[in-house]
């Protein structure tokens, strides 16, 4: 079944064609939790002849984690949003940015180890829990936290993957959604984003904010993504004129304080991702508002 994905600005276009040796799961690593945002990431893997190129392959940012990752990773310059990565005749695609149904299911939840599981997420789907990767595989280091040694005790830490911004929540947040919007979806790359969200004025940067680079959805009230220039990390967005901040949990190093409260625009959800967390769904926006 040929099947297409995009980043959300659709700079970067590819299809693929999933064969009898494809793999598709869901990785819980703290790099791709913290370059994406999102309590997970979901990779497609298809042989190299399966995988076209349809614009803008050549424009990708790659950044290596760490010297000792056997991986890459790529985002697009423009919105931030993760593409594909070819390795060793492979190539490994976030299942996020697909355009449609990949007719493949994940069949594992790899790195469910305490080392990368945040506390604000359970896996509860029944699915089988690897805490490495695969046997046939190389393992991935953890992410070293970027967080000083001075925060205060009442602000919530963040980071990027390269450390080149930190930042500090210092409000609680009001509301922690599972969006699952398809803007959300492209953006973080996954299958849905988890959003803290809370007033402007609890986001401050601490470091590397000149680092910072924008995109603004066109035709959007107010989604747009800011990530690090060099890294692709997701970082918290500001929205001064309405008082408010979203922030990928993601992204943090301290506790957020506060679980999930529901998941919303469910009726866009994935369709190789089943919602099994039993908190309360909302097909759209969630009737009380965002905050």
């Amino acid at each position: 079944m040929v099947t297409t994905g995009s980043c959300l600005c659709g700079d970067i276009r590819w299809e693929c064609d999933p064969g009898p040796e494809s793999d598709m799961h869901h990785c819980h690593c703290s790099i791709c939790r913290k370059a994406h945002g999102s309590a997970f990431v979901t990779f497609l893997w298809v042989d190299v002849s399966d995988f076209r190129w349809l614009a803008g392959g050549h424009v990708l940012v790659r950044y290596r984690a760490t010297p000792a990752s056997v991986y890459e990773r790529s985002f697009c310059p423009r919105c931030g949003a993760a593409g594909p990565i070819e390795t060793a005749g492979r190539v490994y695609m976030p299942a996020g940015c697909l355009d449609g149904d990949p007719g493949m299911r994940p069949d594992r939840h790899i790195f469910t180890g305490p080392q990368h599981n945040p506390s604000w997420f359970s896996i509860t789907d029944g699915l089988e829990q690897v805490d490495d990767f695969h046997l046939r595989s190389p393992s991935l280091p953890i992410v070293e936290s970027h967080t000083p040694t001075d925060v205060p005790a009442e602000d919530i830490a963040g980071s990027c993957v390269c450390g080149t911004v930190v930042f500090h929540i210092t409000e609680a947040f009001l509301k922690v959604h599972h969006c699952h919007c398809q803007r959300c979806q492209k953006g973080r790359a996954a299958a849905h984003a988890t959003n803290g969200i809370g007033r402007a004025r609890a986001v401050k940067f601490i470091e590397g904010e000149h680092n910072l680079s924008e995109y603004k959805v066109p035709h959007a009230e107010f989604f747009k993504q800011v990530f690090c220039s060099t890294c692709g990390s997701l970082m918290p967005e500001v929205y001064a004129e309405q008082d408010g901040c979203c922030v990928s949990l993601g992204a943090l190093d301290t506790d957020p304080r506060r679980p999930p409260d529901d998941n919303i625009f469910v009726a866009y959800h994935a369709p190789w991702y089943e919602i099994t967390d039993g908190l309360t769904c909302y097909d759209e926006a969630p009737p009380g508002g965002y905050a």
